[in-house]
């Protein structure tokens, strides 16, 4: 039987509890170590990364196209000599990749964006649960705190036992 320490209290438990005898604070299982957001399967998943891709696709098909363009303009300006028709070729060609180019920094951007607050979810994800994860956290620090009172003897056994109980309530 292996045995692992809790977090809140140190003490030694064996790895089939799901919670501390002593302080009642619940340890991960197998399934909540899986992290949810790698469950997903299909459109959704890895979403920035497909944002990035796509964004870099637009751009380079925005540039060929503006540079075919460019190309028929300039090349029928240089049939007719009109200098006018070649101009609006050239400055095609080049703004139209340039602007191609910019506009895909904000797709680009937004998809790294995506991949990040996705990172930042995985990582402080404790159970599935993103938003109850701040009110977990200050349950614990409310839990040693009153393990403290407890154990300096500044509160007794059944006290801590109460105000343990409403804590966990009220997660």
């Amino acid at each position: 039987m292996a045995l692992m320490e809790c977090e809140l209290c140190k003490m030694q438990v064996s790895e089939s509890e799901s919670n501390c005898p002593r302080c009642g604070s619940k340890f991960k299982t197998d399934d909540e170590s899986i992290d949810s957001f790698s469950e997903h399967e299909g459109m959704f998943s890895n979403i920035g990364s497909k944002i990035k891709t796509t964004a870099k696709v637009i751009a380079w098909i925005g540039i060929i196209i503006s540079i075919i363009i460019g190309f028929m303009l300039s090349s029928q300006g240089c049939d007719n000599d009109e200098g006018i028709v070649i101009f609006t070729g050239i400055s095609i060609m080049v703004g139209g990749s340039i602007l191609s180019w910019v506009s895909s920094f904000f797709m680009y951007g937004f998809g790294e964006l995506i991949e990040r607050a996705t990172e930042i979810a995985i990582n402080t994800s404790k159970d599935k649960t993103l938003g109850t994860l701040t009110s977990k956290m200050v349950n614990e620090e409310k839990l040693k705190g009153l393990l403290e009172w407890k154990n300096s003897g500044l509160i007794s056994d059944e006290e801590f036992e109460v105000k343990k109980q409403e804590l966990l309530s009220g997660e």
